[in-house]
C-alpha cells in the first residue's frame, strides 16, 4: 500500500487509542493487525532507514576503536568470555559518542516526518503543516515549529542526562 493508514475497502478497528496497529493489537484482530503492519512498514522504513545506516556505521567503528583499548586486552587475559565484554564494556563504553547522534537525528526525523505524513498520505503534525502551508495559516505553522522545538530540546536534555548513566566520570549538579 502507498498511501493511507488503512484499506479503504477494509473498516478500520474501534478506536481506542487512535494508533491502527495499537488498537488492533488491543482488540485482538488478527486481519487488522496486519492490514495495520502493511501500511505502517514503508512509511516506517522511510523514515529510519537513513538514520540506521549513519548509527550503525557509527556504532561500528566505536566499537573497533574501543576493542584496542587497553582495558579489553586485559579482561581477554583474564578469561571473561567475549560475547561478555562486547556486551558489558565494549558497546557501553562505545555508546557514549553515539549517544549525541541519536539524538540529533531524532531531531532530523521529527522534521523528516513531514514529507513522508505528506507523501504516504498519513495524518500527523507533519501533514497538518503542510496543508496549513497551502492556505497560509501561519498560526498552526508556529504551532507544529514549536513543538517540534520543545520535542528537540527535551530529547537533548534526555541524551545528556543518560550521559551520567553510561559514563560515570560524568555527573551533574
Amino acid at each position: 500500500p502507498i498511501n493511507g493508514r488503512y484499506d479503504s475497502a477494509a473498516t478500520p478497528p474501534a478506536g481506542i487509542t487512535g494508533l491502527f496497529l495499537v488498537d488492533s493489537v488491543l482488540q485482538g484482530n488478527g486481519t487488522a493487525i496486519i492490514i495495520s503492519l502493511k501500511h505502517i512498514f514503508l512509511p516506517a522504513f522511510v523514515q529510519s532507514v537513513g538514520a540506521m545506516a549513519s548509527i550503525t556505521r557509527m556504532v561500528r567503528s566505536d566499537v573497533l576503536e574501543v576493542m584496542t583499548r587497553d582495558f579489553v586486552t586485559m579482561e581477554r587475559s583474564a578469561g571473561i568470555p567475549e560475547r561478555i565484554i562486547l556486551g558489558k564494556y565494549v558497546l557501553k563504553n562505545s555508546f557514549i559518542s553515539t549517544l549525541t547522534t541519536v539524538g540529533l537525528f531524532f531531531g532530523f526525523s521529527l522534521g523528516g516526518s513531514v514529507l513522508v505524513e505528506t507523501v504516504f498520505d498519513w495524518p500527523g503534525i507533519g501533514l497538518y503543516a503542510v496543508k496549513s502551508a497551502f492556505i497560509t495559516d501561519f498560526q498552526p505553522i508556529m504551532g507544529v515549529t514549536l513543538v517540534i522545538g520543545f520535542s528537540f530540546m527535551f530529547v537533548n536534555l534526555f541524551v545528556d542526562v543518560l550521559y551520567s548513566v553510561l559514563d560515570p566520570r560524568i555527573r551533574y549538579g
